[in-house]
This record gives C-alpha cells, sequence and structure tokens, in this order.
C-alpha cells in the first residue's frame, strides 16, 4: 500500500507480514503490531478521466469508418463513440489508521490490503 499522508509521512510504503504487524516505511520507518491499531476507517473512491491518447487514435478511425458506412452523418456518429470511449473510470480504496500512540497513517491500495488492514482491528 502507498502511504498518502499522516504522522509517518506523505510518501513510503506500507506492508502487512504474516504475524500481522505492521511495517511502515515511510518518512518515519516503525513497525506497529495488531494490538497497537486503535481504529481503521476506510472508504471507496472512483476517479473518473478522459484519455487523449485513446480519442486522438480512436476519433480519425471511427470517423473514416463512418464515412464509408453512413458519410458525414457516420462521421458525427464516430466522432461521439470516439469521445464516449475515450472515458476512463479508476476505483481505489484508502485507510486511516489510528494507533493507541495517537500516531495516524492514511493508505491508498487495493481493497484487498485495506480489507487485510480492516482484519487487524477485529
Amino acid at each position: 500500500m502507498k502511504i498518502i499522508g499522516g504522522s509517518f509521512g506523505t510518501s513510503g510504503t506500507v506492508s502487512i507480514s504474516q504475524n500481522e504487524s505492521i511495517h511502515i516505511e515511510g518518512a518515519i520507518r516503525a513497525s506497529k503490531t495488531k494490538a497497537e491499531v486503535k481504529q481503521v476507517v476506510a472508504q471507496s473512491q472512483k476517479e473518473r478521466g478522459f484519455g487523449t491518447l485513446g480519442f486522438v487514435l480512436g476519433a480519425p478511425m471511427l470517423c473514416v469508418a463512418g464515412w464509408y458506412i453512413g458519410g458525414p452523418m457516420g462521421v458525427l456518429v464516430g466522432l461521439v463513440l470516439a469521445i464516449a470511449g475515450s472515458f476512463y473510470g479508476k476505483k481505489f480504496s484508502t485507510a486511516e489508521v489510528e494507533f493507541l500512540s495517537g500516531e495516524r497513517l492514511s493508505v491508498r491500495g487495493s481493497e484487498q490490503d485495506i480489507n487485510q488492514l480492516i482484519r487487524l482491528r477485529t
């Protein structure tokens, strides 16, 4: 998982070992045990973006294909399809971990990684 904020800096990595301890490699290096975790708050977020490269490559191809199929109207349909096909979504999960010592850690990772953190608290 990637560190995105907290008491250990704004960059770095976090890993959970087999014995359920948290290894933090940020501006400050630390290892925390399962018993030191006070609270874990998780959330899922979705980012939406526009792929310029996909549009630049797809628009000419779809417009040419549209021209052969439907003339000027086909070009418009091809352009609309190129625009619609260039949007993409990216889903990621974040979690804030609070330790008994008062230190906080914000991480970003896959849903599976965040679920591992949540299981530490149970």
